[in-house]
């Protein structure tokens, strides 16, 4: 039996959901969870699932054209909600990001309306920019921490970021196998080449 981590980019995972369902309220804690498991063969043995994924964000924001100050409420709590769930459950490791406000972009779909009807913006046209920070970051450090301490066999890395290059590889000079495991997703031939395994997994054929 290989000891294994599964490392699980919560952004990445969650997009990979929303398109396959096409729900905003996919997935659940119970299904990020269930992911960390289904993922492994009869030969592994799970260790530990690190999930790293962003905190909401918390602050006011003002309207861009009203200026009117606001906060998602329901976002918010439904996103400690999700993070609650997961964090609290049994091998698991939450490692918390941050989000950035970045400014405003108006919504794609609003546009050809505003020029074909040359009304006046309003603040609905417009949605709001986040940026994460820090979970490349501490993705990358505990890859280099699991290997180093040879705390694990196998890393298991539910990712699709060819950023996390630099520590596959130190994994792999110590001797640590690195699976990804990219839900169906392209990857870069550079991510392809440093793995020592890309593992099919299917996501929507799983029965949730």
């Amino acid at each position: 039996m290989k000891k294994v981590a599964v490392i699980i980019d919560g952004g990445f995972a969650r997009k990979v959901f929303q398109k396959y369902f096409k729900k905003k309220n996919i997935p659940t804690s119970d299904q990020i969870i269930a992911l960390g498991q289904k993922v492994l063969t009869p030969e592994e043995e799970l260790f530990r699932i690190y999930y790293y994924d962003f905190s909401p964000f918390e602050k006011d924001l003002r309207k861009p054209v009203s200026g009117v100050k606001f906060k998602d409420e329901v976002f918010i709590r439904s996103g400690k909600e999700y993070l609650a769930g997961i964090s609290t459950q049994d091998h698991i490791a939450y490692r918390s990001g941050e989000l950035k406000f970045g400014g405003w972009t108006l919504k794609t779909s609003k546009l050809n309306e505003i020029v074909s009807t040359k009304r006046a913006v309003a603040d609905d046209d417009f949605q709001p920019v986040f940026k994460q920070k820090r979970v490349d970051m501490k993705i990358g450090l505990d890859i280099a921490w699991l290997s180093i301490r040879k705390i694990v066999d196998r890393i298991l890395l539910v990712a699709g970021d060819s950023d996390f290059i630099p520590a596959m590889k130190l994994a792999r000079i110590e001797g640590v196998l690195i699976t990804v495991v990219p839900l169906k997703n392209n990857i870069t031939r550079d991510m392809r080449e440093h793995a020592d395994e890309v593992r099919d997994f299917d996501v929507a054929a799983m029965p949730w």
